[in-house]
């Protein structure tokens, strides 16, 4: 499987392709990245959800060469968060575990968001390490104030990696955003047309990765020393389920 012509051809050759539950498929590039697509529609998040992406995380591990992970999806939205039963149930927390570990996953992390990301949506691309958006069609919105589900155990990271209006009208708010807007507010990175999208994501991979290499057991280290309050937020979530 390949994607891409002439000189880009080579970079975006894909090894086997790793198939897990609930849409999600795991190839890595010639150039040793982790592309992880979500194929199922709308992408609700749910247990099935979870344990496969933690899967498809497992595999990524696994692969000593991989210099870096981008997760993206197809068609309308990356992912329209959590699906209700799952939102309201006993095993919510399954969804934080996962995001907790994408925030200090050892290598670089970068979400191409294709679509919508709603909700839980929003809150897995806000893990990763970079953003790239792709406009002209989409949002970007934490619409939790709306369904009446709170946000307690990620508004650290928010207030981590958000500035004030921002953190505000996102978390607060409910606010929407496209890919401009989500660029100029530092929501997202980059803001991308949708044929450049992947592309683009790669480029800020090699901005970090391309001249050296990161040691993972550091790399990990250093996430959860940065985003402290983050990891301790998700302790004592976890404390208290005991």
């Amino acid at each position: 499987m390949s994607q891409g012509t002439g000189k880009a051809k080579g970079r975006w050759c894909y090894k086997m392709a790793h198939m897990f539950n609930a849409g999600i498929e795991l190839t890595f590039t010639g150039d040793n990245i982790a592309i992880l697509r979500m194929r199922n529609g709308e992408n609700r998040i749910d247990r099935i959800f979870t344990e496969a992406f933690n899967k498809a995380l497992d595999t990524v591990e696994r692969n000593s060469d991989c210099r870096a992970l981008i997760t993206t999806a197809e068609g309308k939205f990356y992912s329209n968060g959590l699906n209700l039963d799952f939102l309201k149930g006993k095993e919510r927390y399954l969804f934080g575990l996962l995001c907790l570990r994408v925030l200090t996953f050892p290598v670089v992390t970068v979400a191409a968001i294709n679509g919508h990301a709603f909700a839980g949506g929003a809150l897995l691309a806000l893990y990763h390490d970079f953003r790239v958006m792709q406009t002209k069609r989409g949002w970007i919105s934490l619409n939790e104030v709306f369904i009446k589900a709170p946000l307690s155990g990620s508004m650290p990271l928010i207030r981590a990696k958000l500035s004030g209006r921002a953190s505000h009208d996102l978390a607060v708010l409910g606010k929407r955003y496209t890919a401009e807007e989500a660029r100029d507010y530092g929501i997202v990175d980059v803001a991308s047309s949708p044929e450049d999208l992947m592309s683009s994501a790669r480029s800020l991979v090699n901005q970090y990765t391309s001249k050296q290499k990161y040691d993972r057991d550091t790399l990990k280290a250093f996430k959860e020393d940065l985003y402290r309050e983050v990891v301790d937020a998700y302790s004592s979530l976890m404390k208290s389920r005991l």
